[in-house]
Formats: C-alpha cells, structure tokens, sequence
C-alpha cells in the first residue's frame, strides 16, 4: 500500500513538473531558434536630420537606428544576428557600436559583427529625406551596408 502511494506521488510530481517546465523549456527554445524579436516594417519616423549628431546613434521605437557619418545618413535594424534579442532593450547602443547583453555579441556602427557570437552583419534600411530634413526609414527595404543619404543638399 505504501509503495501505491509512493508511485502516485511520483506521478503527480512529475506531471506538476511537466506543467511548470514546458512553460520554460519552450521559451528557451524560442529564443535559441531564433524566435526572438521580429525585424521592423514599415516606414518609420526617423526625425530631423538637424537633431542628428556626427556618429551619435539615435534609436526609433522600432528595433531601428539612424546614424549620421561623414558619407551621409543609414540606418539599420538593432536586432542581433545571433539569437535576435533587440538590442535597443537588452544591451547598450552608442558611438562605441551596439552591444547585445543577451550572448555579449557586438557590432560596430557599420553593422559588422566584432565580437561572437554573433558573425552576420546587421541589416541595413533605405533612408528618405525630404526637403525639411525629415527622416523616414523603409525598414522593409534592405539595402547595402555603404548606402548613404547625403544631406549635403538638405
């Protein structure tokens, strides 16, 4: 009678565990299979041109940023390569480069991975700006990472 009830507790405490664990494993799997943040769509407000400093990264509520260089303005997604935590959330974004705290891959500012784990380049996003300086990205557009928008002529 002793070892019915032993097997039943063993049943019911593997079952509880079951239901308390899958919750977990699955989000870990998410997140390892590349389920993490989506990419952006869309066009996206990007500000004015005139509030954008020289290599000084300015983060959109999307997963975005908007640079300024000497070429020109680009910008590209915050998502990390790796295992796609945004990086505008969790990491730091700043002339530096971007940091992903989830696995501690880095980026430079021109998207290049320089730190693993992560080894594919950020995607890069056409840029529009009209005459009153105002940025618009089209983050469903991918373009080459060396694509500037002069705003010599702005």
């Amino acid at each position: 009678m002793q070892s019915d009830r032993r097997n039943f507790i063993r049943i019911i405490a593997s079952a509880g565990a079951g239901l308390v664990g899958a919750p977990l494993l699955t989000a870990c799997a998410a997140q390892s299979s590349g389920g993490g943040q989506p990419e952006a769509q869309g066009a996206l407000d990007g500000g004015n041109v005139s509030d954008l400093a020289l290599s000084d990264p300015r983060t959109l509520a999307e997963p975005v940023v908007v640079i300024r260089d000497d070429g020109g303005v680009y910008a590209m997604t915050t998502i990390c390569t790796h295992a796609q935590c945004d990086m505008s959330h969790s990491g730091s974004i700043s002339a530096a480069g971007l940091h992903c705290s989830c696995h501690g891959s880095s980026f430079d500012l021109q998207g290049n991975a320089t730190q693993g784990p992560a080894r594919t380049p950020l995607a890069h996003y056409a840029v529009d700006i009209d005459a009153g300086g105002e940025i618009t990205v089209q983050a469903g557009e991918v373009v080459p990472a060396d694509r500037r928008v002069d705003v010599a002529s702005v």
